[in-house]
């Protein structure tokens, strides 16, 4: 009963602004707010946060300071001209203290950097996965192949899907990394050589290269 009460508990917390957008999943709480003016944002965020202080006051929560930050979304062709200085209470200093601005927040392991381009996320899927790499380099010395597929099924494939429909569209560049490492996971698994093409193995082993599931997901 203990998670669920807590959710009862926090869900009324949207209630306590009419202009912020809350996103509530478990104990993690996302707020978003649009405006084309970063002064007018910076000013309407900051009282807006003060009812969301003081929500949090009568209902006896306190916050995480450290584990608070904030992204401005924008193009990346567009240079910001005003820095927003957004601020919220500190309990422990007794204070208003203000938040760190980050160029990329994670939400529900997805990482949306500040230009929507998805780098920072597909960065963190490829070092996710070149681990993983390393690892059958070193087991397909002492398992069969199927033992190989079945771990690159169970920790490479599950990062190269997930969330997929969100962060697909990005550059070719970014994307191009992701398949270069599946390749080389193949190639470790059937001690194949690096120069060797790349089709053969992914039809023996019943995965489709990352482009071609991409392109399937996105029709």
């Amino acid at each position: 009963m203990g998670p669920l009460l807590f959710l009862i508990y926090v869900n009324g917390i949207q209630e306590c602004s009419e202009k912020l957008n809350f996103f509530l999943f478990a104990d993690d709480t996302n707020i978003v707010y649009a405006d084309n003016n970063l002064k007018s944002l910076e000013d309407i965020v900051n009282l807006e946060l003060r009812k969301l202080c003081d929500w949090l006051t009568a209902n006896k929560l306190t916050l995480n300071i450290k584990k608070n930050n904030f992204v401005i979304f924008c193009p990346a062709q567009r240079k910001l001209t005003f820095q927003p200085n957004i601020t919220i209470f500190d309990n422990d200093k007794n204070k208003y203290v203000s938040l760190e601005r980050k160029e990329s927040v994670k939400y529900l392991g997805i990482f949306i950097d500040q230009n929507l381009t998805w780098k920072h996320h597909i960065d963190h899927v490829a070092f996710k996965i070149s681990r993983y790499v390393g690892l059958l380099s070193k087991l397909r010395h002492h398992v069969p192949t199927h033992t190989l597929i079945t771990i690159y099924r169970s920790l490479i494939s599950p990062h190269l899907t997930y969330g997929l429909l969100a962060w697909g569209q990005a550059c070719k560049s970014h994307l191009e990394k992701l398949l270069k490492l599946q390749k080389r996971a193949l190639r470790f698994i059937y001690f194949s050589d690096f120069k060797q093409h790349a089709v053969p193995l992914f039809i023996q082993a019943g995965v489709l290269p990352f482009k071609i599931f991409l392109r399937s997901q996105l029709i």
